[in-house]
């Protein structure tokens, strides 16, 4: 059964079609794609019987986030845990952090189970949580100023049941506007199988909500401030796949399969890279707006421990990501300074200055990580990394570049300004020099009464006689 959308965008087209000139040409163009669906509307029958985020078997293992923080949190998160942290072997870190590079910048601190999945645990943390059995913390420490804290929660059961097999019967195929309100950037006419999207998308971030709330109420109780970091959500599933999940069209030739996946195998939907040894996939960039996941990952690892090592895993991609939304926020910022000349000058040199030096702890933060990638970590997407790694830095320089030619071009305004102020200057310090010398002028005697108290006949008179004097000799 159609709602009600689709019944008014049926009763729009009417009417378009009936009065054309009461309508404007791009509200008309709105209708152009589907005019023909429109106007020979489908039969009224249901596109899908059920929906899952992704094709096959899969189990929804974990969600990981991953967020900047500076040596002052990470003191306070050692503070607030009360334990000693367990660095492969090494001592606890120090009070005070050094600038020197770590000698080991993996530090797993901790597991904290939730609720209760395991009530004899001393370190069992009492939180509201509905999908979320366990966390553990990770810290990367790449260099002073270079600190990454990492928590993978461990869902539940529910969570795969969540975006596995949802009921869509009820959507039939029809094409309908998805916003009404013409200055929305949903005012566009669609397909009903964007509902089907919005419906596994709404499960799939109900899981995800639910484990960000969670990671933000621990930041909290760990005091670290949540509302300035712009953390990396990466999702990771278990799958019973044969071959790479991402890429791969023909994985299910010869099978009728009619319900709908909103990650499909053929890669169409988002970016993604394949591991070279291993079937794992990872997948970001992705076509959907209101998605909260960054990057899923996918593979065949069954190990309900996850003991895989932090370097040997897909984890530090997150480090990638969150440094691209450190570079682009910042080139957001910026390019409004760098695409036009402002006559504040001062104005534009104190957010080049700002801004030049947030690249420039950024590039440091993406050299030291292609170093740590490089020397440390064995993982199979350790190539694609060093690629998008150097595309970054790539972007970072020329960025820099950029700035610095701006920043030379405001010193050059902010000189120029200098001169015209210093010349302008000059000719009120000689006008109040003039007006000094005229006041003496106005309260001198010049009757002839008293010459000889004359200060100005004074002067000329021994000036006069000094001069002669002078010839004499």
């Amino acid at each position: 059964m159609k709602p009600i959308k689709a019944h008014c965008t049926d009763f729009i087209f009417y009417c378009v079609r009936k009065w054309p000139t009461l309508f404007t040409k791009s509200f008309k163009n709105k209708f152009f794609p589907y005019s023909t669906q429109l106007f020979y509307p489908p039969p009224s029958t249901f596109l899908h019987p059920h929906a899952s985020l992704l094709k096959g078997t899969s189990q929804w293992k974990s969600v990981n986030i991953t967020a900047a923080i500076t040596p002052k949190e990470l003191l306070r998160l050692h503070k607030a845990l009360k334990t000693n942290a367990i660095i492969y072997g090494h001592e606890s870190p120090p009070t005070i952090l050094h600038t020197e590079h770590p000698q080991e910048p993996i530090e797993i601190i901790n597991t904290l189970p939730f609720n209760d999945t395991n009530p004899y645990d001393t370190d069992r943390v009492l939180i509201d949580t509905q999908f979320c059995s366990r966390c553990t913390i990770t810290v990367i420490r790449l260099a002073s100023d270079s600190i990454y804290l990492s928590l993978d929660f461990y869902l539940n059961a529910q969570a795969t049941d969540q975006c596995y097999k949802v009921d869509t019967s009820d959507i039939t195929e029809y094409h309908a506007f998805r916003s009404f309100n013409p200055y929305s950037r949903k005012f566009r006419i669609e397909h009903s199988v964007h509902h089907i999207e919005d419906r596994v998308i709404y499960l799939a971030n109900q899981v995800l909500s639910d484990v960000q709330e969670t990671a933000g109420t621990l930041f909290g109780r760990w005091g670290i401030d949540a509302r300035t970091k712009n953390p990396i959500t990466v999702a990771s599933f278990n799958s019973d796949l044969s071959m790479p999940y991402a890429g791969n069209e023909s994985a299910y030739i010869g099978l009728e399969d009619t319900d709908f996946y909103l990650l499909e195998r053929d890669g169409r939907a988002y970016s993604y890279c394949t591991a070279k040894f291993t079937e794992e996939s990872y997948l970001y960039d992705f076509d959907f707006d209101d998605f909260l996941a960054d990057a899923v990952h996918i593979s065949e690892d069954n190990d309900p421990y996850d003991l895989k090592d932090y370097r040997q895993s897909h984890l530090y991609l997150s480090l990638i990501k969150e440094a691209s939304n450190q570079y682009e926020k910042c080139r957001d910022l910026i390019n409004p300074t760098l695409l036009t000349i402002s006559k504040k000058s001062e104005k534009s040199l104190h957010a080049l200055l700002e801004a030049n030096l947030q690249i420039n702890t950024l590039k440091k933060r993406t050299t030291t990580l292609r170093i740590f990638i490089s020397d440390r970590c064995f993982s199979p997407f350790q190539q694609p990394a060093l690629e998008g790694l150097d595309v970054l830095i790539e972007k970072i320089d020329h960025l820099l570049i950029s700035i610095h030619e701006r920043k030379a071009l405001s010193n050059d305004q902010l000189q120029f300004k200098n001169l015209r102020f210093t010349k302008y200057l000059s000719l009120i310090v000689g006008g109040f020099a003039l007006l000094q010398v005229l006041l003496a002028v106005i309260v001198i005697d010049w009757s002839s009464s008293a010459p000889n108290q004359n200060p100005v006949q004074k002067n000329f008179s021994a000036l006069i006689t000094w001069l002669l004097h002078g010839f004499r000799e």
